[in-house]
């Protein structure tokens, strides 16, 4: 797939955003590494709720 790395945590981010908020169990914190042929990458680790809100301001849910 020709999509930017920018763009695949931004999908990523918005798709474990709306399922973590979905569902009560999930502990409600957004953890988004990159997996690279030399290892992974720890890009943020930031609680649901901050998203959800800046996604509703954005209204780009």
């Amino acid at each position: 797939y020709e999509m930017s790395t920018i763009d695949a945590i931004d999908l990523a981010r918005r798709a474990i955003v709306h399922a973590a908020h979905r569902d009560a169990a999930s502990g409600n914190i957004v953890r988004i590494y990159h997996m690279k042929e030399t290892g992974w990458e720890k890009i943020e680790e930031k609680d649901t709720n901050d998203y959800m809100y800046q996604y509703r301001e954005d209204k780009t849910m």
